[in-house]
Protein backbone atom coordinates (compact mmCIF):
# COMPACT_ATOMS: atom_id res chain seq x y z
CA UNK A 1 0.00 0.00 0.00
CA UNK A 2 1.21 3.73 -0.52
CA UNK A 3 1.24 4.03 3.67
CA UNK A 4 4.02 1.20 3.36
CA UNK A 5 6.18 3.58 0.63
CA UNK A 6 5.96 6.36 2.66
CA UNK A 7 5.23 6.57 6.04
CA UNK A 8 3.65 9.59 7.18
CA UNK A 9 0.81 8.69 5.51
CA UNK A 10 -0.20 6.51 8.25
CA UNK A 11 -1.37 9.86 9.95
CA UNK A 12 -3.78 10.46 6.89
CA UNK A 13 -7.43 9.12 7.14
CA UNK A 14 -8.41 9.26 2.97
CA UNK A 15 -12.58 9.70 2.52
CA UNK A 16 -14.58 10.57 -0.36
CA UNK A 17 -15.29 14.25 0.04
CA UNK A 18 -17.99 13.94 -2.58
CA UNK A 19 -19.94 11.87 0.06
CA UNK A 20 -22.19 13.75 2.18
CA UNK A 21 -23.08 13.56 5.49
CA UNK A 22 -23.02 15.61 8.89
CA UNK A 23 -20.77 14.22 10.91
CA UNK A 24 -17.60 12.18 9.87
CA UNK A 25 -16.07 9.35 12.56
CA UNK A 26 -12.04 8.87 11.87
CA UNK A 27 -10.32 6.53 13.28
CA UNK A 28 -6.13 6.86 13.76
CA UNK A 29 -5.69 9.03 10.72
CA UNK A 30 -6.59 12.71 10.22
CA UNK A 31 -9.14 13.46 7.82
CA UNK A 32 -8.57 15.58 4.61
CA UNK A 33 -11.82 16.61 4.07
CA UNK A 34 -14.03 20.17 4.14
CA UNK A 35 -16.74 17.69 7.15
CA UNK A 36 -16.98 18.15 10.43
CA UNK A 37 -14.89 15.30 12.41
CA UNK A 38 -14.43 13.25 14.99
CA UNK A 39 -10.92 11.21 15.44
CA UNK A 40 -10.20 8.20 17.37
CA UNK A 41 -6.72 6.90 18.16
CA UNK A 42 -5.28 3.95 19.68
CA UNK A 43 -1.53 5.47 20.24
CA UNK A 44 -0.18 8.30 19.75
CA UNK A 45 -1.67 11.63 17.49
CA UNK A 46 -0.67 12.65 14.72
CA UNK A 47 0.40 9.06 13.84
CA UNK A 48 3.26 10.18 11.88
CA UNK A 49 7.37 9.34 13.57
CA UNK A 50 9.61 8.81 10.16
CA UNK A 51 9.74 9.12 6.91
CA UNK A 52 11.31 11.97 4.39
CA UNK A 53 9.16 14.89 5.17
CA UNK A 54 7.70 13.68 8.74
CA UNK A 55 8.53 16.76 10.84
CA UNK A 56 6.53 18.88 8.03
CA UNK A 57 3.51 16.09 7.57
CA UNK A 58 3.39 16.15 11.45
CA UNK A 59 2.98 19.98 11.65
CA UNK A 60 0.09 20.40 8.93
CA UNK A 61 -1.60 17.47 10.61
CA UNK A 62 -1.66 19.05 13.55
CA UNK A 63 -2.73 22.35 12.39
CA UNK A 64 -5.71 20.63 10.97
CA UNK A 65 -6.47 19.03 14.21
CA UNK A 66 -6.70 22.66 15.79
CA UNK A 67 -9.45 23.63 12.95
CA UNK A 68 -13.57 24.19 13.70
CA UNK A 69 -14.45 21.26 11.56
CA UNK A 70 -12.68 18.77 14.00
CA UNK A 71 -15.04 18.61 16.95
CA UNK A 72 -13.28 16.19 19.06
CA UNK A 73 -10.30 14.11 19.85
CA UNK A 74 -10.72 10.55 21.53
CA UNK A 75 -7.68 7.97 23.36
CA UNK A 76 -8.63 4.91 24.15
CA UNK A 77 -6.72 5.11 26.94
CA UNK A 78 -5.02 7.15 29.03
CA UNK A 79 -1.36 5.51 27.97
CA UNK A 80 -2.19 6.92 24.18
CA UNK A 81 -2.64 10.55 25.80
CA UNK A 82 0.52 10.19 27.56
CA UNK A 83 2.10 8.89 24.16
CA UNK A 84 1.17 11.91 22.40
CA UNK A 85 2.22 14.41 24.92
CA UNK A 86 5.40 13.03 24.89
CA UNK A 87 5.72 12.64 21.23
CA UNK A 88 4.38 16.15 20.75
CA UNK A 89 6.71 18.01 22.87
CA UNK A 90 7.49 21.28 21.26
CA UNK A 91 4.80 21.09 18.91
CA UNK A 92 2.77 24.61 18.95
CA UNK A 93 -0.56 22.95 18.33
CA UNK A 94 -0.69 20.44 21.19
CA UNK A 95 -2.08 22.48 24.12
CA UNK A 96 -5.34 23.53 21.50
CA UNK A 97 -5.88 20.07 20.31
CA UNK A 98 -5.72 18.66 24.11
CA UNK A 99 -8.34 20.89 24.49
CA UNK A 100 -11.19 18.80 22.53
CA UNK A 101 -9.46 15.70 24.28
CA UNK A 102 -10.87 12.59 26.08
CA UNK A 103 -10.29 9.21 26.76
CA UNK A 104 -13.10 6.61 26.00
CA UNK A 105 -12.15 3.03 26.71
CA UNK A 106 -13.54 0.14 23.69
CA UNK A 107 -16.38 -1.70 24.66
CA UNK A 108 -16.57 -5.21 24.74
CA UNK A 109 -19.91 -6.92 26.61
CA UNK A 110 -19.50 -9.22 29.33
CA UNK A 111 -20.59 -12.61 27.84
CA UNK A 112 -20.17 -14.04 31.17
CA UNK A 113 -22.22 -13.45 34.48
CA UNK A 114 -20.21 -15.05 36.75
CA UNK A 115 -16.71 -17.65 36.13
CA UNK A 116 -17.64 -20.76 33.95
CA UNK A 117 -16.69 -24.08 34.62
CA UNK A 118 -13.45 -24.72 32.81
CA UNK A 119 -11.83 -28.37 31.62
CA UNK A 120 -10.34 -30.78 34.02
CA UNK A 121 -6.71 -30.39 32.27
CA UNK A 122 -4.92 -27.56 32.14
CA UNK A 123 -5.76 -25.35 28.87
CA UNK A 124 -3.71 -22.14 27.94
CA UNK A 125 -3.70 -19.86 24.73
CA UNK A 126 -2.35 -17.49 23.12
CA UNK A 127 -3.36 -15.72 20.15
CA UNK A 128 -1.70 -13.61 17.85
CA UNK A 129 -0.51 -13.52 14.30
CA UNK A 130 2.55 -11.74 14.99
CA UNK A 131 4.46 -14.39 17.07
CA UNK A 132 7.81 -13.09 17.81
CA UNK A 133 6.23 -9.54 18.91
CA UNK A 134 3.43 -10.84 21.25
CA UNK A 135 5.62 -13.19 22.97
CA UNK A 136 4.72 -16.63 21.52
CA UNK A 137 8.25 -17.76 22.61
CA UNK A 138 7.83 -17.37 26.17
CA UNK A 139 4.75 -19.29 25.63
CA UNK A 140 6.97 -22.59 23.95
CA UNK A 141 8.95 -21.99 27.24
CA UNK A 142 6.31 -21.69 29.50
CA UNK A 143 5.28 -25.53 28.09
CA UNK A 144 8.64 -26.75 28.22
CA UNK A 145 8.72 -26.11 32.01
CA UNK A 146 4.85 -27.23 33.02
CA UNK A 147 6.58 -30.48 31.25
CA UNK A 148 9.70 -30.98 33.64
CA UNK A 149 7.54 -30.50 36.65
CA UNK A 150 4.85 -32.99 34.81
CA UNK A 151 2.35 -30.94 34.64
CA UNK A 152 -0.05 -32.17 32.27
CA UNK A 153 -1.33 -29.05 30.50
CA UNK A 154 -2.34 -28.02 26.42
CA UNK A 155 -1.03 -25.21 25.14
CA UNK A 156 -3.03 -23.34 22.22
CA UNK A 157 -1.11 -21.55 19.75
CA UNK A 158 -3.29 -19.60 17.78
CA UNK A 159 -2.24 -17.35 14.19
CA UNK A 160 0.04 -17.46 11.38
CA UNK A 161 3.04 -17.20 13.63
CA UNK A 162 4.73 -14.30 11.64
CA UNK A 163 8.34 -13.27 13.64
CA UNK A 164 11.82 -11.36 12.49
CA UNK A 165 13.38 -8.77 11.12
CA UNK A 166 10.57 -7.17 9.83
CA UNK A 167 8.66 -6.75 13.06
CA UNK A 168 10.12 -3.48 14.89
CA UNK A 169 10.35 -5.86 18.12
CA UNK A 170 11.67 -8.79 16.91
CA UNK A 171 15.49 -10.23 16.64
CA UNK A 172 16.76 -12.42 13.62
CA UNK A 173 14.31 -15.42 12.11
CA UNK A 174 17.06 -17.62 13.61
CA UNK A 175 16.09 -17.67 16.99
CA UNK A 176 12.37 -17.99 16.82
CA UNK A 177 13.28 -21.14 14.01
CA UNK A 178 15.28 -22.95 17.21
CA UNK A 179 12.22 -22.55 19.63
CA UNK A 180 9.25 -23.37 17.08
CA UNK A 181 11.77 -26.41 15.36
CA UNK A 182 11.94 -28.18 19.22
CA UNK A 183 8.51 -27.50 20.49
CA UNK A 184 7.43 -29.01 17.05
CA UNK A 185 9.28 -31.81 17.25
CA UNK A 186 9.37 -32.88 20.66
CA UNK A 187 6.32 -31.06 22.63
CA UNK A 188 2.95 -32.96 21.85
CA UNK A 189 1.45 -30.45 24.45
CA UNK A 190 1.38 -28.15 22.44
CA UNK A 191 -1.15 -27.15 19.70
CA UNK A 192 -0.60 -25.37 16.67
CA UNK A 193 -4.17 -24.55 15.62
CA UNK A 194 -3.22 -21.50 13.11
CA UNK A 195 -6.01 -18.94 11.66
CA UNK A 196 -9.36 -19.28 13.42
CA UNK A 197 -12.30 -17.56 12.85
CA UNK A 198 -13.48 -15.04 15.71
CA UNK A 199 -16.04 -17.11 16.98
CA UNK A 200 -13.87 -20.31 17.68
CA UNK A 201 -11.50 -18.35 18.94
CA UNK A 202 -13.79 -16.76 21.67
CA UNK A 203 -14.47 -20.18 22.27
CA UNK A 204 -11.30 -21.31 22.75
CA UNK A 205 -10.60 -18.37 25.05
CA UNK A 206 -14.01 -18.96 27.26
CA UNK A 207 -12.83 -22.78 27.98
CA UNK A 208 -8.98 -21.77 28.72
CA UNK A 209 -8.29 -21.60 32.23
CA UNK A 210 -5.88 -18.68 31.29
CA UNK A 211 -4.84 -16.63 28.07
CA UNK A 212 -1.70 -15.51 27.62
CA UNK A 213 -0.05 -12.37 26.05
CA UNK A 214 3.84 -11.80 26.85
CA UNK A 215 4.06 -9.15 24.32
CA UNK A 216 6.84 -7.34 24.20
CA UNK A 217 4.57 -3.92 22.45
CA UNK A 218 0.94 -3.65 22.24
CA UNK A 219 -1.42 -0.57 22.31
CA UNK A 220 -4.37 -2.23 23.72
CA UNK A 221 -4.86 -5.90 23.08
CA UNK A 222 -7.99 -6.27 22.62
CA UNK A 223 -7.92 -10.16 22.95
CA UNK A 224 -7.25 -9.51 26.84
CA UNK A 225 -10.53 -7.27 27.14
CA UNK A 226 -12.48 -10.53 25.25
CA UNK A 227 -11.13 -12.76 27.37
CA UNK A 228 -11.82 -10.95 30.34
CA UNK A 229 -15.10 -10.57 29.44
CA UNK A 230 -15.80 -14.45 29.19
CA UNK A 231 -14.21 -14.81 32.45
CA UNK A 232 -10.72 -16.12 31.86
CA UNK A 233 -8.30 -14.56 33.64
CA UNK A 234 -5.11 -13.15 31.26
CA UNK A 235 -1.60 -13.26 32.20
CA UNK A 236 -0.31 -10.44 30.14
CA UNK A 237 2.67 -8.06 30.34
CA UNK A 238 1.97 -4.47 32.15
CA UNK A 239 2.69 -2.30 29.39
CA UNK A 240 0.99 0.39 27.36
CA UNK A 241 -3.25 0.13 28.04
CA UNK A 242 -2.49 -3.00 29.64
CA UNK A 243 -1.49 -1.02 32.53
CA UNK A 244 -5.11 0.40 33.11
CA UNK A 245 -6.27 -3.01 32.40
CA UNK A 246 -4.76 -5.68 34.76
CA UNK A 247 -4.60 -5.74 38.76
CA UNK A 248 -2.24 -7.82 38.99
CA UNK A 249 -3.22 -10.58 40.91
CA UNK A 250 -6.84 -9.62 41.25
CA UNK A 251 -8.56 -9.70 38.10
CA UNK A 252 -5.59 -11.15 35.80
CA UNK A 253 -1.38 -11.80 35.77
CA UNK A 254 0.96 -8.58 35.00
CA UNK A 255 3.88 -10.24 33.89
CA UNK A 256 7.35 -7.98 34.14
CA UNK A 257 8.64 -5.91 31.22
CA UNK A 258 11.58 -2.79 31.69
CA UNK A 259 9.32 -0.22 30.84
CA UNK A 260 10.41 3.56 30.07
CA UNK A 261 8.39 6.66 31.11
CA UNK A 262 6.15 6.30 28.73
CA UNK A 263 4.75 2.85 29.48
CA UNK A 264 6.43 1.02 26.50
CA UNK A 265 9.45 -1.62 26.62
CA UNK A 266 12.20 0.15 27.14
CA UNK A 267 14.35 -1.29 24.12
CA UNK A 268 11.71 -0.18 21.57
CA UNK A 269 12.24 0.69 18.46
CA UNK A 270 16.04 -0.54 17.78
CA UNK A 271 16.68 -0.66 13.99
CA UNK A 272 17.32 -4.17 11.92
CA UNK A 273 21.00 -4.04 12.02
CA UNK A 274 20.87 -3.41 16.05
CA UNK A 275 18.25 -6.27 16.57
CA UNK A 276 20.23 -8.58 14.18
CA UNK A 277 23.08 -8.69 16.91
CA UNK A 278 23.47 -11.35 19.44
CA UNK A 279 23.31 -8.95 22.53
CA UNK A 280 19.62 -8.33 21.11
CA UNK A 281 19.00 -12.08 21.02
CA UNK A 282 20.00 -12.39 24.51
CA UNK A 283 17.90 -9.09 25.47
CA UNK A 284 14.72 -11.00 24.02
CA UNK A 285 15.41 -14.34 25.38
CA UNK A 286 15.65 -13.32 28.53
CA UNK A 287 12.70 -11.04 28.87
CA UNK A 288 10.68 -14.70 27.27
CA UNK A 289 12.61 -16.72 30.40
CA UNK A 290 11.55 -14.25 32.53
CA UNK A 291 7.56 -14.09 31.92
CA UNK A 292 7.53 -17.66 31.90
CA UNK A 293 8.94 -18.14 35.10
CA UNK A 294 6.24 -15.48 36.31
CA UNK A 295 3.38 -17.58 34.40
CA UNK A 296 4.74 -20.67 35.56
CA UNK A 297 4.79 -19.68 39.54
CA UNK A 298 1.24 -18.50 38.75
CA UNK A 299 0.27 -21.90 36.98
CA UNK A 300 1.49 -23.64 40.07
CA UNK A 301 0.00 -21.41 42.62
CA UNK A 302 -3.24 -21.82 41.00
CA UNK A 303 -2.99 -25.95 40.84
CA UNK A 304 -1.97 -25.88 44.62
CA UNK A 305 -5.10 -22.98 45.34
CA UNK A 306 -7.91 -23.27 43.07
CA UNK A 307 -10.08 -21.56 45.16
CA UNK A 308 -8.80 -17.84 44.51
CA UNK A 309 -9.15 -18.34 40.58
CA UNK A 310 -12.90 -17.78 40.60
CA UNK A 311 -12.16 -14.64 42.45
CA UNK A 312 -9.73 -13.61 40.51
CA UNK A 313 -12.35 -14.73 37.01
CA UNK A 314 -15.37 -12.85 38.55
CA UNK A 315 -12.57 -9.58 38.94
CA UNK A 316 -12.27 -10.23 35.57
CA UNK A 317 -15.78 -9.99 34.40
CA UNK A 318 -16.65 -7.14 36.85
CA UNK A 319 -13.77 -4.96 35.22
CA UNK A 320 -14.97 -5.15 31.77
CA UNK A 321 -19.03 -4.63 32.70
CA UNK A 322 -17.48 -1.44 34.69
CA UNK A 323 -14.86 0.31 32.08
CA UNK A 324 -16.19 -1.73 29.01
CA UNK A 325 -19.60 -2.13 29.02
CA UNK A 326 -21.33 -1.00 25.60
CA UNK A 327 -24.93 0.28 26.81
CA UNK A 328 -22.14 2.83 28.87
CA UNK A 329 -20.13 2.91 26.14
CA UNK A 330 -22.62 4.07 23.78
CA UNK A 331 -23.71 6.57 25.90
CA UNK A 332 -20.49 8.38 26.00
CA UNK A 333 -20.24 8.22 21.95
CA UNK A 334 -23.91 9.75 21.73
CA UNK A 335 -22.82 12.65 23.80
CA UNK A 336 -19.65 13.04 21.95
CA UNK A 337 -21.61 13.21 18.46
CA UNK A 338 -24.13 15.60 19.81
CA UNK A 339 -21.90 18.17 21.28
CA UNK A 340 -20.34 17.68 18.09
CA UNK A 341 -23.04 18.54 16.03
CA UNK A 342 -24.17 21.70 18.04
CA UNK A 343 -20.42 23.26 18.32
Amino acid sequence: SPRRIWGPLWGVSFYNLLKRCDLFHSFNGVPFSNHKYIITFESYLPRVLSGFAAKTVRSVLSERLTHDRCRAVTALSQNAVTLSRHFNMGNRYWDEIETKLTVIYPSVKAVADKPVTKPKRLTLTFVGNDFGRKGGIACLVLSSMLNKAKIEHTMNIVGKCHYGLNSYTDCADGYYDKYITAAKESNASISWLGSLGNAKILELMASSHFVLLPTLDDTFGFSILESMAAGTPVMATGQRALLEVIEDGVNSISLPLDLDDCGRWRYIGKPASERAKTAYERLIDDVHHAAADKMFKTVVAFLDQPSGYNAMAMAAIERIRRNHDPLGQAKLWGQTYLKSLRL
